[in-house]
């Protein structure tokens, strides 16, 4: 059979995509919704997310909360980085949404999601229903919101809940909605905030209705309210500096110890750059298009705000890629509600259905169907594991040397949330961990990495842990030379019968080696 020309095969991908993404979508949201029983019967917590991997990857938010239960939200943690970690350093989070998300796990995000979904139908007599029935079909059969509802969201998920009704009330310039909107998404999730600033800003502008801006100012108060407990304990400028060093944020990258990559310089202008950077970039453009078919030029020039928040978050970064995703499809939804466009609709249903549209089912795709994951068997595991481990010891995990931020644990990062959750209960500390590379990010601050026996040992008598986990290949024979007793394997890939016969699987697609537990004899911890 003669192949199609390349414009032909363009134009039939994008034709087909509109039944083939819808039905891959709805289909899987079947599946996964068809599992929540679990929920309903009150083990929400203990369901974090319907992927193995993602699961995992949620203990870092689960361990927070821990830490908050067990010393509060001024309290001073053993076992959370290099030790006596103040815990109001996260001042970023919102403790109702983390409180939420510890009791009912992946609940509150279908909740939140739906919630956001249904919260479109304000629209109902400003626009067609019709039309606001087309609009929240798209929506919910797009790949955004299946991989952020079924995939990405966590704990923040709550902010994008109230987003919906801020972003009618700012539209239809209701101040005192809006105001009371903005507060609800602060207190679900200062990201989403920031992001809903962005979009009042913009169209307070477009509209030439100055008083938007100052819809904001209930939910700045709530976040200045958050930044307190840090600030009375004298200690915001180091946690500030701290945080936002460690993510790429602030400061020259010949500061740090552990740089981004410089992803503009290399690799952007080869198109080598991410594929979820590419797709934001598509999303852009149909945010540009969307608003040019609701308003005209104004509102076009305003929504060149979206591709200034790409840039903005590469160097100041403030929300992971889900958030500026969903940011991007709930702002275009408004336009073209508020519009009543049904032009405006054209390039939405393209960008969310179209086959570029795909970049974002990596995940969904590498991990296969949705299924509901419990996190107890990994961390029970895990346990048993370190059983060895008592209170008040330390554990080194041994992984090489980072050049850069993005290669630090060996991209283990994921695997490693399991023992670190782990840690706060049994209260013992493991040293490599992300609040320990925050600490460390600065030129001439202490090693905490190690690759040779002879590296492993100097470690482990550097911070005194008689505790050694060996995450790669090594010499059981060279460690023993030099003291330490094996104890203990743990294997990933026992946890398969866990998960439906799948394993957690990381980004390469690959699991970790094996992880090998050693203890160091006393009479060799001293140097």
């Amino acid at each position: 059979m003669r192949e199609l020309p390349s414009l032909s095969r363009c134009v039939f991908a994008v034709i087909s995509s509109v039944w083939v993404t819808p039905r891959f979508v709805l289909g899987n949201t079947v599946h996964a919704l068809k599992q929540i029983m679990p929920l309903l019967m009150g083990l929400g917590g203990e369901y974090l997310q319907f992927y193995p991997y993602i699961a995992i990857n949620s203990l870092f938010y689960i361990k927070q909360v821990d830490e908050f239960k067990l010393y509060g939200r001024r309290g001073v943690s053993p076992t959370v980085g290099l030790g006596d970690f103040p815990l109001s350093r996260w001042f970023h989070l919102s403790l109702v949404s983390s409180y939420l998300y510890a009791t009912l796990g992946v609940g509150i995000v279908l909740l939140s999601s739906l919630g956001w979904l249904l919260s479109h139908l304000l629209w109902v007599g400003q626009a067609d229903f019709v039309l606001v029935c087309l609009v929240v079909f798209v929506a919910v059969s797009s790949g955004v919101y299946y991989t952020c509802t079924f995939c990405l969201f966590s704990y923040s998920a709550l902010g994008w809940l109230f987003v919906p009704l801020a972003l009618y009330a700012t539209f239809t310039v209701q101040p005192v909605l809006a105001s009371f909107g903005w507060c609800l998404v602060a207190f679900g999730s200062p990201v989403v905030f920031v992001l809903g600033s962005f979009v009042t800003m913009l169209m307070s502008l477009a509209l030439q209705e100055p008083i938007l801006i100052f819809t904001l100012c209930l939910g700045g108060v709530k976040i200045a309210f958050q930044l307190l407990p840090c600030i009375m304990d004298g200690d915001f400028r180091k946690s500030f500096v701290s945080l936002f060093s460690g993510i790429g944020a602030i400061g020259s990258k010949k500061a740090v110890r552990y740089p981004r990559r410089d992803v503009f310089k290399n690799d952007f202008w080869k198109m080598g750059v991410a594929k979820s950077a590419k797709y934001y970039i598509a999303l852009c453009i149909m945010t540009i298009l969307v608003a040019g078919y609701s308003g005209g030029w104004p509102y076009a020039i305003a929504a060149m705000g979206a591709p200034a928040v790409f840039v903005l978050n590469y160097y100041v970064r403030f929300s992971d890629v889900q958030h500026m995703f969903f940011f991007l499809l709930t702002v275009s939804m408004s336009m073209i509600l508020f519009s009543n466009s049904y032009m405006a609709l054209i390039p939405f249903v393209f960008f969310c259905f179209a086959p570029l549209g795909g970049m974002i089912f990596d995940i969904p795709l590498s991990y296969g169907k949705p299924y509901l994951c419990s996190y107890r068997p990994v961390t029970d595991a895990v346990d048993a594991f370190l059983s060895p481990v008592q209170a008040g010891d330390t554990v080194f995990f041994a992984f090489s040397n980072p050049t850069y931020y993005d290669e630090c644990f060996d991209r283990q990062r994921v695997f490693l949330e399991a023992p670190i959750y782990v840690s706060t209960h049994r209260r013992f500390r493991v040293l490599q961990s992300w609040n320990t590379v925050f600490d460390i990010n600065y030129e001439g601050a202490p090693s905490i990495w190690a690759e040779t026996p002879g590296e492993m040992l100097e470690q482990c008598r550097e911070w005194q842990s008689k505790w050694l986990v060996c995450t790669a290949a090594h010499s059981r024979q060279a460690l023993e030379d030099l003291g330490f007793s094996f104890v203990e394997h743990f294997d990933w890939a026992d946890l398969a019968p866990h998960f439906n016969g799948r394993v957690p699987v990381a980004d390469e697609g690959a699991l970790p080696p094996r992880w090998t537990l050693y203890c160091l004899e006393e009479k060799f911890l001293a140097a």
